[in-house]
């Protein structure tokens, strides 16, 4: 919803097995996900993404509370390079999207 208001169009899962099929469906732009999701965490879903040709370069930006320096050199290792902490900024994590995807004008996406 957060994503939403800030005028882009998402795809929620509620389990991480449904992460993979569902980005091979819609081939995302972003993937933004938390690192505690049902079934296969976030951490689990970059991995399986990477070993897929078509989406392994996807920019993959987690979210979580648990932010330590064990799970940002955990990400960095896994080529996430934007983690942020719970509670975030909508503008911010909308502004990283957009840079990543290099968008600038705010338009649906």
């Amino acid at each position: 919803r957060v994503l939403e208001r800030q005028g882009f169009e998402t795809h929620v899962v509620t389990r991480g097995s449904e992460a993979i099929p569902q980005a091979d469906l819609y081939r995302p732009e972003v993937i933004v996900s938390e690192i505690f999701v049902p079934q296969m965490d976030g951490f689990q879903i970059r991995q399986r993404l990477m070993a897929s040709p078509d989406l392994r370069n996807v920019p993959f930006i987690l979210i979580s509370r648990d932010k330590s320096e064990a799970t940002v050199q955990r990400a960095l290792n896994l080529g996430i390079s934007h983690f942020f902490r719970k509670p975030f900024m909508a503008v911010e994590l909308a502004g990283i999207i957009r840079l990543l995807i290099g968008e600038q004008s705010g338009e649906r996406h």
